[in-house]
């Protein structure tokens, strides 16, 4: 009897062991950064050196802290808390190569000579004061010259930043809560993420000090997002809800509203437009630097492929160079008529009671396929000779875009818009392929012109066209396709 119970306890502690190693595995080799720093000899550790030493830990611990364990995913988790950096950029910050080279580089770190990786020191000392046995920082834990590991870093990167510990922000232009409007972090591409992603967020001024000066509670216990002083000022200057900063969710959801938290935000790379929003719109493109804007029309089609809102077409201004039926930019979402407030009172989604807009608009080899409500429009001309010629709507259509697209003569008497139609982006679906818009409702859409038999072009404006509607209407939808092919209609209507 004694000897079956000695070898069911061997199984047992051999079923413990090996279910915590497989789970140590598969967080070590499928949820981690490629590299993270060791806080305790500061060593640049790899996938495999981590596990190594993991896996020699484990096969030393006795049979009671093994049979001890509730859950070996949760103890695999907790054996690799990392914190992870985020900050902007300067000179002679430390790369891969110099930290996987020189074991001792800590010793190089001046404030002269190597401000970089003193920057680095003070973080790892941050790191420290959280109890996490490991740390991350983009300068020095990707190896840029493997093209797999940079593609494999960007696009884990908001995987990474959420699952950290903790988030440890150093702002180099800040002394106190005050300063954050000044603050170039809050105006780079990549930062965006590095602010919404993470569940804990600690922000540290240009003195490696705490933004409220003496903290109220301790480093270790210290979460800024939870902190509604930091929330208000954040959202003041960044226009992002407290409800985003707390608990953001990626996805294709609220497209024009994420794209108007990066529309004032930049990058040095242009692909790094699209690059930086791949985890907040939860989107996989290839990446390759060198493709320029191209980057960032793959995100929109990759967007649209999943989006079902119509507030994906709430942009104006310049058009994508490889298709009008596309923005070129975030900052396409962020034209002045389209603020917050406006946002507010349009309506973008729908509920389980009506549907609002096209939910399946799709993509095909000419442009956007989408069903739409279609108005005609009609031009007026503002004085007699070479007067210009103003846009204006049906009776019950009250225009709040100011000013009113205009057009000038020449062009007027060239291409002959009177075909124009207004495409109603969110009006409410009712039976069949109808549409309704209803008294005192605020809409939005933009000017369309016919392009032979195969479609429309999208008129660009620079402001989306936002109206009140003064007399309802319902009608049958028209199933529009927004052409890619460029045309000068596509151009030259400005507001």
């Amino acid at each position: 009897m004694e000897s079956r119970t000695q070898l069911e306890l061997e199984s047992a502690v051999r079923l413990k062991r090996n279910q915590l190693l497989d789970a140590l595995g598969r967080h070590v080799f499928n949820d981690l950064p490629a590299h993270l720093i060791q806080i305790s000899d500061m060593k640049l550790l790899s996938r495999t050196d981590l596990w190594e030493d993991l896996r020699a830990y484990i096969h030393g611990l006795s049979s009671a802290d093994l049979l001890a364990l509730r859950s070996p995913k949760e103890d695999a988790q907790a054996r690799v808390k990392y914190a992870i950096f985020s900050h902007r950029w300067g000179a002679h910050e430390p790369s891969y190569q110099q930290l996987s080279r020189n074991q001792r580089w800590m010793d190089d770190a001046t404030p002269t000579n190597s401000p970089g990786l003193l920057k680095l020191l003070r973080f790892c000392d941050k790191v420290r004061v959280y109890g996490c046995p490991y740390a991350w920082s983009d300068t020095c834990c990707i190896d840029k010259s493997s093209s797999a590991e940079l593609e494999e870093a960007i696009r884990a990167m908001y995987r990474w930043y959420r699952d950290a510990e903790v988030c440890i922000v150093h702002l180099a232009a800040t002394d106190n809560l005050a300063d954050f409007e000044h603050e170039p972090w809050f105006t780079r591409g990549w930062t965006l993420q590095e602010l919404l992603a993470p569940k804990r967020i600690t922000f540290y001024n240009k003195e490696w000090a705490s933004i409220f000066g003496n903290a109220v509670c301790p480093a270790e216990s210290r979460n800024d997002k939870e902190d509604w002083r930091v929330l208000g000022t954040i959202t003041k200057v960044t226009g992002i809800p407290a409800g985003d900063l707390r608990h953001f969710r990626p996805g294709c959801e609220r497209v024009s509203e994420k794209m108007r938290w990066a529309s004032q935000r930049g990058t040095t790379r242009a692909e790094d437009v699209a690059y930086a929003l791949l985890g907040i719109f939860d989107i996989t493109i290839p990446i390759s630097y060198g493709e320029g804007q191209w980057a960032f029309h793959r995100l929109m089609e990759g967007i649209a492929q999943r989006s079902s809102e119509p507030g994906f077409f709430a942009w104006a201004g310049d058009a994508s160079p490889y298709s009008l039926a596309y923005p070129c930019s975030p900052a396409s979402y962020g034209m002045p008529v389209l603020d917050a407030q406006t946002v507010t009172g349009l309506r973008l989604t729908g509920s389980v009671f009506e549907e609002v807009g096209d939910q399946s608009y799709s993509i095909t080899k000419l442009g956007l396929q989408v069903k739409l409500l279609l108005l005609p429009v009609r031009w007026i001309q503002q004085a007699q000779g070479l007067g210009s010629y103003t846009l204006s709507f049906a009776e019950g259509i009250f225009l709040e875009t100011s000013p009113s697209p205009t057009l000038s003569q020449a062009y007027y008497e060239i291409f002959k818009p009177e075909q124009c139609v207004l495409g109603v982006v969110n009006y409410t679906r009712v039976t069949g392929d109808r549409g309704t818009l209803r008294v005192g409702e605020r809409y939005f859409g933009f000017l369309l012109m016919p392009s032979g038999r195969s479609g429309y072009v999208k008129a660009r404006t620079d402001q989306v066209l936002v109206w009140r509607c003064m007399e309802g209407v319902t009608k049958d939808l028209e199933n529009v396709c927004l052409l890619n092919t460029l045309s000068p209609y596509g151009r030259d209507i400005t507001t």
